[in-house]
Order: C-alpha cells, then structure tokens, then sequence
C-alpha cells in the first residue's frame, strides 16, 4: 500500500477556503488512520438510543447478510462486567434491524460523571457462530430542550456560561 500526501487539496474551493477563512494549512495527516478488513457478511454501522429511563434501541446495518441469523447485543460495564444481552433474530432478505431493550438502573451519563458502558454488537449465523462483531462505547442520557424554559440533560436543567 501507498499512500501520497499532498500539502494543497486538489479541490480548489476547498484551497480557497482554508486560505480567506481561517488560515490553517497543514500538509500531512493529522488524525489516526487505519485499514480495517471485514468479512464480506458484516456489521455496516450502528445507530444508538440510550435513554436515561434505560430504554435501548438500536439500528442495525448490515452488509450482505446471506447466513447471517441473528444479531446479539452485549453492554458491559468499563470493568468488562456483563450488564445486559439483547438480541433479535433477523428476518429473511433484509439490511437491517431494529434492536430494542430496557436496561435496569443505568449509571447516567453527565458532563460531571461521564458514566460509559460497552456495546458489542455480534453478527450470529444459524449455529450461533460469531461472523462480525462491532463494539461502541455508549452513555445512558435523555438530553431535552425546553420551550421557553431551557435544556435538560437526565432531567436537570442545565446553564451554560
């Protein structure tokens, strides 16, 4: 593999940009970069809905999904303790899935305790074979917006300064 560095863009709108705007030029790469090689069956992406309530939902994407089954879902604690499972088999011919469970006294999310959890996402086959699997890290928070009144994060108001 090659990979050519440029310190212009090609894109000129984009040169133009970055020299009448806010004048950053930077030739090289400035975040991480990685290739990551999947079975041709796999977990496309993932949409998460942690609520404060500890409703979960989850939006599946798949890839190809020929032999898959069935997704399972796996929340562990940062100390890698299993919290709760869910899972729902997928029906056949279709990309995606909607996941969807109660986990029991959540710990919140907030700025001041940024409390984090696990989620791994398995691609099953009818054997209960492991074909992909996926991991992001969620928090549990509801945050609301108020008419009038301000925003809410897991029912506090919140100020900003």
């Amino acid at each position: 593999m090659e990979v050519k560095v440029k310190k212009f863009s090609t894109n000129e709108s984009i040169n133009q940009a970055e020299r009448k705007s806010d004048y950053w030029i930077f030739g090289g790469i400035f975040r991480p970069v990685y290739l990551q090689i999947n079975p041709k069956e796999n977990i496309d992406r993932v949409a998460i809905d942690a609520k404060a309530d500890g409703s979960f939902k989850a939006d599946v994407l798949l890839n190809s999904p020929k032999t898959a089954a069935s997704i399972e879902i796996t929340i562990l604690d940062f100390q890698k303790n299993k919290q709760a499972v869910f899972s729902k088999n997928i029906p056949k011919k279709s990309d995606s899935i909607k996941v969807e469970g109660i986990f029991k006294n959540p710990k919140l999310w907030s700025p001041e305790f940024p409390n984090r959890y696990v989620a791994t996402f398995k691609l099953l086959d009818k054997s209960n074979n492991i074909i992909h699997e996926l991991s992001k890290k969620i928090g549990f928070r509801t945050v609301e917006v108020r008419k009038a009144d301000g925003i809410y994060v897991n029912g506090a108001k919140t100020k900003f300064r």
